[in-house]
């Protein structure tokens, strides 16, 4: 398993290197990476973004500097994470369901095209509907989409 996610590290760690702009080839990380993670500390993104920040520190030599950030479902940590330089030294941590939903929600205008994704673990889908939609299940959501609205 650990092979697994270091292998899947070095895999993001390519991505990211490919959008800075400022440094050679082989040089990335030359300082601490910072990981802005979503919720309040303790919970799961913050628990699984700590996990992995102590593996990817023996990895890529470097320190990682967690910072919580909170509110919005997300949404602000997000926005600060897309507002800084892109590249590849702000990260956001996250739950793989918050991003999805900041549009529906009217949270923020950012979606997950605007993100490098990099999933360390699954977790079930969820759909979003805007608190004042006619749907209460999901069954009604599905019925309309077939063209029978509540």
């Amino acid at each position: 398993m650990k092979k697994r996610i270091l292998a899947a590290l070095l895999v993001f760690v390519a991505l990211l290197t490919g959008c800075n702009r400022k440094e050679t080839p082989g040089q990335w990380p030359s300082q601490k990476i910072e990981i802005d993670v979503c919720y309040t500390a303790g919970g799961t993104a913050d628990t699984v973004a700590r996990q992995l920040s102590a593996l990817m520190s023996q990895q890529l030599s470097t320190t990682f500097n967690l910072v919580n950030v909170t509110g919005g479902s997300g949404s602000i940590a997000g926005q600060q994470v897309y507002a800084a330089a892109h590249d590849g030294y702000t990260w956001l941590g996250d739950v793989a369901h918050t991003v999805s939903g900041w549009r529906t929600l009217g949270y923020a205008d950012l979606g997950w095209e605007d993100f490098y994704g990099f999933y360390a673990a699954s977790s079930p889908y969820v759909l979003f509907v805007s608190g004042n939609s006619p749907y209460q299940t999901a069954q009604q959501l599905f019925d309309a989409m077939r063209g029978t609205p509540p």
